[in-house]
């Protein structure tokens, strides 16, 4: 559509990313939201909700993973609720496009979606707060929250990737490199979910030459013949780690 060739066109300019990351950033957040998927969640979390006073829900939004905010916002408002989005300085574009995609389709419930600046009222006027951002940004913001308002941040996370032997039958083959790059390329491995390191399960692969060239930032590589030596590095992004994903 005309609106998301001209979001992806600024997110360009504020993001620094490429065409290809962007789209891929956007079609990973919006294939998980799907109809079914939104259903079955309703009817086994949210039951208990219908008919609950509806709140002002207040999320502060990243700057790096652009959608990480999506599946959130969009939680709330199925459940009844009024949405505020306080973009960050630094990418201020999506959150004004989503919106105006809702006015557009919807607007009876674009209405209940705010783009705001940031301003004290806005906290002050929230019964749930949703934050990202550095561990000392939702520190702070936590402190601000007034009594009795819920709060929910999501800080700093890493995520890894592991390649087991059973995975290399055919080498470091194009269809495994296809999916390492569905993980690995988008935000240039900012977001939470990107794999900053690689735990390949053989000793000759300590290089791939075609991840490197395929991407700007690769994931660093690691080999081991034992789970216990990945273990080992695992425990040492302990409360850091959000995903691992694996082949094989």
């Amino acid at each position: 559509t005309p609106l998301r060739r001209q979001t992806v066109e600024a997110l360009q300019v504020v993001t620094g990313l490429s065409v290809r990351q962007i789209d891929l950033a956007l079609s990973n957040a919006f294939k998980e939201l799907t109809t079914e998927k939104i259903r079955v969640y309703a009817e086994a979390e949210l039951s208990g909700a219908r008919g609950a006073q509806a709140w002002m829900v207040l999320h502060i939004l990243p700057a790096n993973a652009f959608t990480a905010w999506l599946p959130g916002a969009i939680v709330c408002l199925l459940l009844g609720h009024k949405v505020r989005l306080k973009p960050s300085l630094r990418e201020p574009i999506f959150a004004r496009a989503w919106k105006q995609s809702l006015d557009e389709i919807d607007p009876s419930l674009g209405g209940n979606v705010e783009v705001v600046a940031w301003a004290e009222g806005s906290l002050q006027e929230s019964e749930a707060v949703v934050a990202y951002g550095s561990d000392e940004t939702l520190a702070k913001i936590r402190s601000q929250v007034p009594p009795g308002a819920r709060f929910a941040g999501y800080g700093h996370k890493l995520s890894v990737g592991v390649i087991f032997l059973e995975a290399l039958k055919d080498g470091l083959s194009e269809d495994l490199l296809d999916r390492v790059l569905r993980d690995a390329e988008p935000f240039r491995l900012q977001g939470c979910l990107s794999p900053q390191i690689l735990f390949i399960e053989d000793p000759r692969f300590s290089r791939w030459p075609m991840l490197e060239a395929a991407l700007d930032v690769a994931p660093k590589i690691r080999t081991f013949s034992q789970w216990a030596d990945v273990l080992e590095h695992l425990m040492k992004f302990t409360p850091y780690l959000s995903c691992v994903g694996y082949a094989g």
